[in-house]
């Protein structure tokens, strides 16, 4: 499995390679590298970072939508479930008024 981030370990891996130590007179040791090296590190970098960018919003909107999907699904379960109930007491209402007036009308007789 690749990392995620392996653009930032090439980059700071070729611009290590392409420096020069030096060493200062204030401070001690640097490095130094040319400006073409530097830039085409940093446009190496650039691409990467903008590859992985992408990959990642690509990744977010597709999950997105996945889970949107899902609830929407989810939500459409649920009310069709609902309705079911309900029809399911409005029908026991009705057999319950059937029978009490049944009732009604057996005591009337």
């Amino acid at each position: 499995m690749l990392n995620k981030l392996d653009f930032v370990q090439q980059f700071l891996t070729k611009l290590r390679n392409r420096c020069t130590e030096v060493e200062t007179l204030a401070s001690g040791p640097g490095i130094v590298f040319s400006m073409k090296d530097f830039n085409e590190c940093l446009q190496a970098f650039c691409q990467g970072l903008l590859k992985y960018c992408e990959s990642e919003l690509r990744t977010r909107v597709e999950t997105l939508h996945i889970r949107s999907n899902q609830y929407q699904h989810l939500i459409y379960v649920k009310e069709q479930a609902a309705l079911y109930y309900r029809r399911k007491c409005e029908q026991f209402l009705d057999d319950l008024d059937k029978m009490v007036n049944a009732k009604i009308s057996q005591k009337g007789s």
